[in-house]
């Protein structure tokens, strides 16, 4: 996904994990930094979407992965 329109050459690549399972951390591990402050929140693709058509908080590569993850399950429901 390119960043700009025009002005700079930076890309976002961005990924879509399926499958995944939580885990517990490893022994001796300790959050620091901004993962201290990180929560997991588990959310359908439906509400997620819904949250942040209705926020003015979420930035460009949250709306795109979103989008094309919801563009991804809409193909493969399609006969």
């Amino acid at each position: 996904m390119a960043n700009s329109a025009g002005w700079t050459d930076e890309l976002t690549t961005i990924y879509l994990a399926t499958g995944l399972s939580q885990k517990e951390a490893p022994e001796g591990f300790a959050s620091e930094a901004e993962e201290a402050a990180m929560a997991v929140v588990r959310l359908g693709l439906g509400v997620a979407i819904a949250e942040v058509v209705a926020s003015d908080r979420a930035d460009a590569k949250t709306v795109a992965g979103l989008l094309l993850a919801e563009r991804r399950s809409d193909s493969r429901q399609q006969p």
